[in-house]
């Protein structure tokens, strides 16, 4: 399991009319995501 965690400002929306997903927009989520990617499994 790798985790990556970032704090910045956000943009977060509920998309759809009838089936609803939450979403999240940003350089934040971005960087986060890069930083799980690159980590170590269980380190």
């Amino acid at each position: 399991m790798r985790l990556g965690i970032h704090s910045a400002p956000v943009v977060a929306v509920i998309v759809g009319i009838k089936k609803f997903a939450y979403d999240i927009w940003g350089d934040t989520v971005n960087t986060a995501s890069r930083m799980e990617s690159s980590g170590q499994v269980k380190k």
